[in-house]
């Protein structure tokens, strides 16, 4: 009885291995951390394996985690964008099971990931998957592996969805108006990056004058991921004044990529090649300033202290220098004409050296802005010389302009001979040559 009766012995093998160790390997068992598949390419497999044999049942937690600059978009169940990829167990974490039969050397598990495609340009994103603690075994040194999604979508287009404007408001409405021209810029699908663009004015300059005209820009913006518009207005300002100009002068704004930031600094950025940032499409954008301002009044300089008239005199043989003024300066070239049609008590071409009708003045050049340009004029009247003892005798000469081309003016003017008023609105000058000859002498003669 007891002890005596006892003819069954138990062994117990006491176990001495160490515990399998979890790792993230290859297909072969080689431990491998990372992995890179292309955006769209369906399901991709991340293998796990343990490091030695064991006939126990192993399982395996796991955890998904964002990347701290560049995660991508995980979902339970596949999705639309921004979802980049799903796996059933991305919200809650998954466990693997490993039966062990003591017969595999590196039995193992796999975490099967589908990558989904879209039509967005973005980075290339990070999937980080974690071990927990394992239930008969260990994890190894490395418990992370980190899964890349190359991004394969086309990067947009950046351009200017309205070209010009302008050309139907007058300079002064328009020096009034705040003209966003980031109004009129778009991506042509959104970017999942952030994007960086310059503007300026000046590289590529139109007709108006910087300073004058408009206020030079140089600067830029950036068109936020996710967005299709630059996420701040900048205005273009039109600069009025009351100096004459071409009727319509031109201002271009013209963007350029900068590149694509990844971290919330522009002063650098991650990507340049158009490929990863932006391709090019219209890239100026052309405002036009239509101008408001009359032309300046062309008259007789008033040397006299007559107010509403213009006279001067010669000594017979003397040339009389007579200067035309303009009532301001003028962007534009003008040119005047003059003409003294045969009027007066003096007789052309005896008394004086005729003048052709519609005598054109040398050219008044203007200037950008009028900046220093000239509003005076002069010509010369060159009287003869006689034996003649006459009345003092007068030439009548008149100021004229035109705002078209004709037969007797073949430039047009930009200026109006007399349109202003008192002195402003003489285009009549009065020349009296004032005769020097001697009395004649009376003589008893023969016949």
């Amino acid at each position: 009885v007891d002890a005596q009766a006892v003819k069954a012995y138990t062994l117990t093998i006491l176990d001495d291995d160490d515990l399998p160790k979890v790792q993230f390997t290859d297909n072969a068992g080689d431990e491998k951390l990372t992995n890179a598949f292309d955006e769209g390419s369906g399901s991709n497999i991340v293998y796990v394996k343990l490091s030695t044999a064991t006939e126990k049942t192993v399982t395996i937690p796991f955890t998904f985690a964002n990347d701290a600059v560049i995660p991508a978009t995980g979902a339970n169940t596949t999705g639309a964008y921004p979802v980049d990829f799903y796996h059933a167990d991305f919200t809650a974490g998954g466990t693997l099971t490993i039966d062990g039969d003591g017969t595999d050397p590196r039995p193992g598990a796999t975490i099967a990931l589908n990558i989904l495609s879209d039509a967005i340009d973005e980075w290339n994103e990070k999937i980080i998957i974690n071990f927990g603690s394992p239930t008969n075994a260990e994890t190894a040194t490395n418990t992370q592996h980190v899964v890349t999604i190359n991004d394969q979508s086309d990067a947009p287009q950046i351009r200017f969805t309205t070209l010009a404007e302008g050309s139907d408001v007058t300079e002064s409405a328009s020096a009034a108006s705040t003209i966003n021209f980031t109004d009129h810029i778009s991506l042509s699908t959104q970017s999942g990056k952030d994007l960086w663009f310059s503007y300026k004015t000046d590289d590529n300059p139109g007709t108006a004058s910087s300073g004058l005209d408009y206020t030079a820009l140089d600067g830029a913006f950036k068109i936020a991921a996710g967005s299709t518009t630059p996420a701040t207005a900048v205005a273009l300002p039109i600069l009025s004044d009351v100096v004459d100009e071409d009727d319509a002068q031109t201002v271009k704004v013209t963007i350029a990529v900068l590149g694509a930031d990844q971290n919330n600094d522009p002063s650098s950025y991650e990507a340049t090649d158009a490929g990863e940032t932006a391709t090019n499409g219209e890239m100026t954008y052309t405002y036009t300033i239509v101008d408001d301002d009359d032309p300046p009044f062309a008259f007789f300089k008033d040397v006299d202290g007559v107010t509403d008239s213009e006279s001067g005199s010669v000594t017979e043989a003397g040339t009389k220098t007579i200067t035309v003024a303009l009532s301001s300066v003028s962007e534009r070239d003008i040119t005047l004409y003059y003409s003294d049609a045969g009027t007066g008590d003096a007789t052309s071409g005896s008394d004086y050296t005729a003048i052709t009708p519609f005598t054109k003045l040398t050219t008044i050049t203007g200037t950008p802005g009028g900046v220093g340009a000239a509003t005076e004029v002069t010509f010369n009247v060159v009287t003869d010389t006689d034996a003649i003892d006459e009345d003092d005798q007068t030439i009548v000469i008149s100021l004229l302009s035109t705002a078209a081309v004709t037969g007797d003016m073949d430039v047009i003017s930009y200026a109006t001979a007399g349109g202003g008023v008192d002195a402003q609105a003489v285009k009549a000058y009065t020349l009296t040559i004032l005769d020097d000859d001697d009395l004649p002498k009376v003589q008893f003669t023969d016949n």
